[in-house]
């Protein structure tokens, strides 16, 4: 994990966390429903999706390697899942993606790569 983040700013709040299924965390994103939600411009964007994804993670004092991260341009979600392998998780379409994934995805002009900054 620290070789797929190296070169950004990392904040791990927690050494020691709760893990689950890439399956099972993709129902919970889901269930959600952050992705329902209105995009607004400076009022309810990128970095407000992924705080309020994040935020439902925390419900019942949980901790789980589930974090806000950056790009130059854009902000996201990031997840580990029980096997140790690192998603990027999009807050406004609940889509799951690698990290080899997210270097090519695009999400109406801003990108996932280089990622700059992640708060677990």
């Amino acid at each position: 994990v620290k070789e797929l983040l190296k070169g950004t700013i990392n904040f791990v709040s927690d050494s020691v966390f709760k893990t689950t299924s890439k399956d099972e965390a993709f129902k919970f994103v889901k269930q959600t429903e952050v992705d329902t939600r209105k995009w607004v411009e400076e009022h309810h964007d990128c970095d407000n999706f992924s705080f309020a994804l994040q935020g439902y993670w925390s419900r019942g004092l949980y901790s789980y390697p589930f974090g806000i991260a950056w790009s130059m341009n854009h902000a996201f979600n990031i997840f580990i899942d029980n096997e140790k392998k690192v998603w990027i998780v999009e807050p406004q379409t609940s889509n799951f993606m690698s990290i080899e994934d997210s270097k090519t995805a695009k999400l109406g002009g801003v990108s996932y790569t280089p990622i700059t900054l992640v708060a677990m």
